[in-house]
């Protein structure tokens, strides 16, 4: 009888605080996020201006209380055009080709986000992110291969969104963030990186 009390007991507080959390909403310790980064070019749109969707992130947040998150982030983006046939000149000589080109971008930086409504289903943020990015720009023509890769400092500020689906462990996050990396390439005229990015991700809470 004793043990029945218990387990009925141990019931109750499981099915009390699974309907308080999904009618309250609840305050994470911590999550994952994979998202699809959709980014534009910002600068250096001569090399290339269009908008592309291969893109991909994944980060960790921990929540130092209520408001205030740290964590990490690592992504991966590709800009791509494709330029019609041209004259290139070059310092022993030039040739003549279309060609297509390719801007990879992959910034990793340590993160620390700031939440308004963080026991609310919606709950908006800003942030900032700090750290490094490395860029390497391809040129491919022909059977020929031209490649400059630079490292720079990164800065990434951000707004967006964390959005809890009930008193499930799972999420999503939309955001928009401002890209700049000080990564420079004078034979491009590259004197810095910098793009407007959209995220659209999926969240795993803790």
């Amino acid at each position: 009888m004793k043990n029945k009390l218990h387990i009925l007991l141990f019931l109750s507080f499981i099915f009390t605080t699974s309907v308080t959390r999904a009618q309250s909403g609840f305050l994470p310790s911590s999550f994952v996020a994979i998202g699809w980064d959709i980014n534009t070019p910002l600068n250096n749109t001569e090399f290339i201006s269009n908008t592309s969707a291969a893109g991909l992130s994944v980060q960790a947040r921990y929540f130092v209380n209520e408001h205030l998150s740290v964590g990490g982030e690592i992504a991966w983006s590709s800009l791509y055009e494709y330029a019609p046939r041209e004259t290139y000149t070059f310092e022993n000589g030039a040739v003549t080709t279309d060609l297509y080109k390719f801007n990879y971008l992959l910034p990793i930086s340590a993160n620390v986000h700031y939440y308004f409504k963080p026991d609310s289903k919606v709950s908006p943020y800003v942030g900032l992110g700090v750290g490094a990015m490395y860029s390497q720009q391809d040129f491919y023509f022909n059977v020929y291969n031209l490649s400059f890769v630079k490292w720079g400092y990164l800065v990434k500020p951000e707004v967006g969104a964390l959005i809890k689906f009930g008193d499930s462990n799972m999420g999503a996050m939309v955001g928009v963030r401002y890209n700049y990396g000080t990564n420079r390439e004078p034979k491009l005229n590259f004197d810095n990186i910098q793009t407007l990015g959209f995220n659209l991700g999926l969240v795993f809470f803790n």
